[in-house]
């Protein structure tokens, strides 16, 4: 099973983006389900987790909904980003594989996870691409190596941080 562990879907509203420069207008649209399940199926993912973006009751609402209607779901993570970097304006492959390389050495890919979230990586580059860049780095990794980034790795965290949550309850 491969799947692409962070998407942030939704639906464009300008009250909640003002962050959004003239160069992100490609974010300008809403990011759905049924477009992504496409998207997905074309690299031959079998699905992806859906990625809580804000700490909103009325998102969180949403997304659950489309979790359970929606078979291209595995998961919904609750997310908060602590620290929210600049966008990068242009994709360089050389500083992105430059990037990888010290992901890998530093967190090892037994515990790596692929997650694309397409609503930002199109900024750079189509979905398909993106998600090549790193389908093709995974390739000098072992089929089980390979299989743990693309699905295993993120079933195995969540199931984890799910026995963590609820133990602490």
């Amino acid at each position: 099973m491969r799947t692409d562990s962070r998407q942030n879907l939704g639906h464009y509203s300008p009250a909640e983006r003002v962050w959004m420069s003239e160069a992100m207008a490609l974010l300008r649209f809403g990011f759905l389900p049924e477009d992504l399940q496409l998207l997905l199926w074309a690299i031959d993912f079998d699905g992806c987790n859906a990625v809580q973006a804000r700490r909103d009751l009325e998102q969180t609402r949403w997304l659950l909904e489309h979790v359970e209607k929606h078979e291209v779901f595995r998961d919904f993570v609750r997310w908060v980003d602590l620290c929210s970097p600049d966008l990068p304006g242009q994709w360089e492959l050389a500083g992105f594989n430059r990037d990888l390389d010290v992901v890998f050495e530093a967190f090892t890919p037994d515990r790596l996870t692929i997650g694309s979230d397409w609503s930002v990586c199109i900024l750079s580059e189509d979905y398909a691409s993106t998600m090549q860049v790193v389908i093709d780095i995974a390739q000098q990794f072992q089929p089980r190596v390979r299989s743990g980034m693309f699905g295993k790795n993120c079933a195995s965290h969540i199931r984890f941080a799910t026995v963590l949550s609820r133990s602490s309850q």
